[in-house]
C-alpha cells in the first residue's frame, strides 16, 4: 500500500529541482509559524507630535515575529500562551481575533479540545459576517462537535460563507471513459462540439452521476439510461451521420434536475480549440510540488517521481505555471520552501502544493503527518505534522491555494465536505462568476482519499489519483474551477477504483484552519 500525502503545487518563480534554501542559521524551530503580538508603530503627526499604533496579533514566521521586535508563542507547545495573544482582540469584538480564538479551542487548549467554546466563538465572528467562522461553525454542525449535528444548517451555513444561500442539493454528470469536459454552452440550448477517438460509427461512452439528495432517474437522449449502485452508465452514440446529439438529463428525489449536452462528432487532427477570451485577470500561477521517493527508514515507493515530473510538465506547458520540483525533501527543506515562497509571492498570486510520499495518522487525535524522506518509523519528531503545513498555508498573503494531496490518509487535510450547487450557467454568465469566484480568498484541498491507506501503482507510470488528475487536466480547454475539476477526476478514478476493487475514495474541502473564506482556485489553460 502506497503512504502517500499529497498537498497540491504551491509556486515559486524558478523552476528548480532540489530544496529550496533559506539562511543557514535559521533553525525548524525559527521557520515555524507562531502566533506573535506585534509592537505598535510609531507615526509621525506633523513636524512635532507621533502616536503610537495599537498592538496587533498575527501569524509569522518565528524569526520575522523577532526580527519586528514581537512577543510569539507556538500554539503547539505552549498554546495557553498562544492563546492569550488573540483573547484580549477577540473580548473586544474582532473577528478575526474570534475566529482564531475558536480554532484554538477546537483543536485543543492543553490536551483535550473544546468544541463547544470554539463554537460559541465562530458564533460570533459568524454574526459579523466572517466567512472563516461560517465554514467552522457549520463543520461542527455536520459533525456533532460541540453543537447539535444538523447537516441541514450545516450545509446553509457553508452555502452562506461561499455566497449561495439557498441553492439546493447538487447534481453531477461526468463522462469519464474516453475523459471528456463538456464545454460551456454559449447560449440557453447551445449543443458544444465534442470529438470523440475511436473506430467505427459507434462509439461507447461510460460515465457517471451522483446526486446529493439520490438519484431518482437517469435519461440519454429522452430514455432511461441503466445506472449501477456506484452511478456508473454506459451510453453508446451513433456518428454515421457524421455527428449526433447527445443529452443527458438527471433527476433527484427532491425534483431537482441537471442536464449536459453536446454534439458528438468524430475526432479530427486537431484537439478542441482552448478559450482564451474569458476575460479572467491575469493572475500568476505558481506551483511548489513535492515527491519523497528514496526513503531511508520506510519502503521505497514507486510513483512520486514520475507523478511529480508529470504533473510539473502538464502545469508548465498546458497552464502557464510557474513551478518548484522539490525530490526527496526532509522536514527544514519544506519549511525553508515555504519561508522563500513567503518572500517571494504577491498577494494577487495563485498557489497550487502537490505533495507525493508516505503518510501516516496519529490515532488516538487523527492527525495526520507527512514523512520527510530521512524520517524514522515511530518517531513522529522530525515527521510534518499537517497542523504544520496548515499554519504555513494560513500564513501565506496570497489570495488563492489548493492542496493536492495523493497519499496515506490525506482526508485528514480536509475532513468537511462543502456542498456547492452546480449553477446551470451559460455563455457569459459563467465567465461573470468565474471572474468572481477568481478574487476570493480560498484555501482547499484535493485529497486523493479520506483517513484510509491509498494505493501506490495501478496505472501504471503513475498512481491511481495521479493519472486520473492528469488525464482530467489535458482533457481542459477553458477555464475551470477546481470544484468542478473534481467531480471530474473522482469520476474518472472511481471507475478505475472499481475495477480493481480498491476502496479508496477522494474528498474535496476547504482546509481547516487555513483561512479559506469563499471562492474556488480556477485553473486557466493557456494553450
Amino acid at each position: 500500500m502506497r503512504t502517500l500525502v499529497a498537498l497540491g503545487a504551491l509556486a515559486l518563480a524558478a523552476c528548480a529541482s532540489g530544496p529550496a534554501t533559506a539562511p543557514a542559521n535559521l533553525s525548524e524551530e525559527q521557520l515555524m509559524i507562531v502566533d506573535c503580538l506585534l509592537p505598535g508603530q510609531v507615526r509621525q503627526l506633523g513636524n512635532f507630535a507621533t502616536s503610537l499604533s495599537a498592538r496587533r496579533p498575527q501569524k509569522l514566521p518565528a524569526h520575522e515575529c523577532a526580527q519586528a521586535g514581537g512577543e510569539f508563542a507556538l500554539a503547539s507547545k505552549d498554546p495557553a500562551r498562544a492563546l492569550a495573544i488573540w483573547l484580549p482582540f477577540a473580548q473586544a469584538g474582532q473577528a478575526e481575533a474570534q475566529t482564531q480564538v475558536g480554532e484554538m479551542y477546537e483543536r485543543g487548549i492543553g490536551t483535550v479540545a473544546d468544541p463547544a467554546t470554539a463554537a460559541s466563538w465562530y458564533a460570533r465572528a459568524a454574526a459579523q459576517g466572517d466567512s472563516r467562522a461560517l465554514i467552522n461553525l457549520a463543520s461542527l454542525h455536520e459533525r456533532g462537535l460541540g453543537v447539535k449535528r444538523d447537516p441541514v444548517l450545516a450545509a446553509r451555513l457553508f452555502r452562506q460563507a461561499s455566497g449561495q444561500v439557498g441553492v439546493p442539493g447538487r447534481i453531477t454528470i461526468d463522462l469519464v471513459d474516453p475523459v471528456i469536459v463538456v464545454p460551456t454552452p454559449e447560449a440557453e440550448g447551445a449543443s458544444p462540439l465534442v470529438p470523440l477517438r475511436g473506430e467505427g460509427v459507434r462509439r461507447e461512452i461510460r460515465g457517471k452521476v451522483s446526486s446529493d439528495a439520490g438519484l431518482r432517474q437517469l435519461m440519454f437522449n429522452n430514455k432511461p439510461l441503466a445506472v449501477d449502485s456506484q452511478g456508473v452508465f454506459r451510453a453508446e452514440i451513433d456518428l454515421s451521420q457524421g455527428g449526433s446529439e447527445a443529452r443527458f438529463t438527471a433527476v433527484d428525489r427532491q425534483g431537482g434536475q441537471a442536464s449536459l449536452n453536446f454534439r458528438a462528432v468524430p475526432a479530427g487532427n486537431t484537439p478542441p480549440p482552448t478559450r482564451l477570451n474569458h476575460g479572467l485577470p491575469n493572475a500568476r500561477f505558481h506551483a511548489l510540488i513535492i515527491a519523497n521517493q528514496a526513503y531511508r527508514h520506510w519502503p521505497r515507493l514507486n510513483n512520486p517521481v514520475n507523478d511529480a515530473q508529470d504533473l510539473k510538465r502538464m502545469l508548465e506547458q498546458r497552464y502557464g505555471f510557474e513551478t518548484t520540483l522539490l525530490l526527496d525533501s526532509t522536514r527544514r527543506d519544506l519549511f525553508a520552501t515555504f519561508n522563500t515562497l513567503r518572500t517571494k509571492l504577491k498577494p494577487e498570486d495563485n498557489l497550487l502544493v502537490f505533495y507525493a510520499g508516505h503518510g501516516d495518522i496519529e490515532e488516538s487525535t487523527q492527525r495526520g503527518y507527512w514523512v520527510p524522506v530521512d524520517g524514522e518509523k515511530g518517531n513522529r519528531s522530525n515527521w510534518v505534522s499537517v497542523v504544520d503545513v496548515t499554519d504555513q498555508i494560513n500564513a501565506l498573503g496570497v489570495r488563492q491555494v489548493l492542496v493536492i494531496a495523493d497519499s496515506c490518509y490525506s482526508g485528514t487535510m480536509a475532513r468537511t465536505a462543502l456542498p456547492v450547487a452546480d449553477a446551470d450557467l451559460v455563455g457569459e454568465r459563467r465567465w461573470e462568476a468565474l471572474r468572481a469566484i477568481s478574487q476570493l480568498r480560498a484555501r482547499v484541498a484535493m485529497t486523493s482519499g479520506g483517513l484510509e491507506p491509498v494505493v501506490d501503482g495501478g496505472a501504471g507510470r503513475n498512481s491511481l489519483f495521479a493519472s486520473s488528475l492528469l488525464e482530467v487536466l489535458d482533457a481542459v480547454h477553458e477555464p475551470i474551477e477546481t470544484r468542478r475539476l473534481f467531480d471530474a477526476v473522482a469520476a474518472r478514478f472511481s471507475l478505475r477504483a472499481q475495477r480493481l476493487k480498491v476502496q479508496q475514495k477522494p474528498q474535496y474541502a476547504p482546509i481547516r484552519f487555513a483561512g479559506h473564506e469563499a471562492g474556488d482556485f480556477v485553473f486557466v489553460p493557456r494553450r
